[in-house]
Formats: C-alpha cells, structure tokens, sequence
C-alpha cells in the first residue's frame, strides 16, 4: 500500500501530467511499486520503484524533479530509497547486470559522467526494480525480437539476485511479449 505522503509527493511532482508508455508516469510508478511490494521487496525497494524515473532515465527524459531535490524526497522516502530512486534515474542500467560478482561494482552516472561504487546489496535491489519497471510497460511497449533477446540475457544473468517470483514473472512476460509479436 502507498502512503498518503508519498502519493502527495508525486502528485505534487505532477507525474500524474507526464506521459510514460502510454499512461502517465505515475500510473507507471504505482504498477512498479505494487510488482515490488507483491514479490516480498522491503519498503526502501518499493518506495525506490515508486519514485525509479523521477529524476528521468536514459530513456524516459522528462524529469518531475530535479537532483536539486534530492535532500527533500530522500527527507520524504527516506535515505536509502532515495538513493535506490536516484541510482535507477542517473544510471546506464545494463551496468546493473554487468556488476554482478564484482567485488568493486560501480554503475556508470551518465549525468555526472562518473563511475558510482555500489554493493551487490545495491545490484540485487536495482535488478529487482529494473524487472518489474520492464514488466509494468512491456504490455503497452513495441518491442523487437532482438530487444527482448537483449534484455533475456540480462535477465538471465540477475537470476542469482532477483527474487523467485520477479524471475517467473518477467520470464512469463517475455513469453507472453513473444508471442504477441509473432502474431
């Protein structure tokens, strides 16, 4: 369940008003939540995956806030979804899946254009996110072959992180996307 004040704060972000896959983001951001929260993921996860794109992403560029805001969302959805939500916004997120066992991870921050240390603690939580931010717009997404192809295999290396239930879940999603492009 979402908290009244988080909900405010993404209404007062207006993410209700900016568009995402053919919704609006914050329809997006609450599908996100619910996929965390119904796989068993902490709070910091979810709240994390309820504010992932705020920020904007490498391929979702609107941005409902600024990193100027950091200290006031991190204030409402406290430190460590903020950095979670902050970490998904700024990142190349294939550098997710590339970290995996690496004693020293970094993800690349294409803002800032550094690389950022992270923990496989850290990994773990941004694949589950990236899994279910997949899930929630694949069903109204184009998609090729290729790109679900692409994205298999970085599923299938985040096996090892991603909670039982996010991996049934998006490898029945790329099944089910599959076929909708075969037919």
């Amino acid at each position: 369940m979402i908290e009244q004040n988080h909900l405010d704060l993404l209404l007062d972000l207006n993410t209700d008003e900016n568009p995402h896959s053919g919704g609006d983001l914050l329809d997006h951001l609450r599908g996100t939540h619910d996929f965390l929260q119904d796989w068993g993921n902490d709070q910091a996860v979810c709240l994390g995956g309820l504010f992932h794109s705020i920020y904007g992403t490498q391929s979702y560029k609107t941005e409902s806030a600024s990193l100027e805001d950091r200290q006031h969302i991190r204030e409402v959805i406290g430190e460590r979804a903020e950095r979670l939500a902050f970490l998904f916004s700024v990142s190349i997120r294939r550098g997710f899946f590339e970290g995996i066992g690496k004693e020293k991870a970094t993800v690349w921050d294409r803002v800032h254009e550094e690389n950022i240390p992270v923990t496989q603690a850290d990994l773990r939580d941004l694949i589950e996110m990236e899994v279910a931010n997949y899930l929630e717009f694949m069903p109204r997404t184009h998609f090729t072959i290729e790109e679900l192809d692409a994205f298999e295999v970085n599923v299938e290396r985040g096996k090892p992180l991603l909670s039982p239930l996010a991996y049934e879940a998006i490898k029945a999603g790329i099944r089910s996307k599959r076929i909708a492009i075969a037919s």
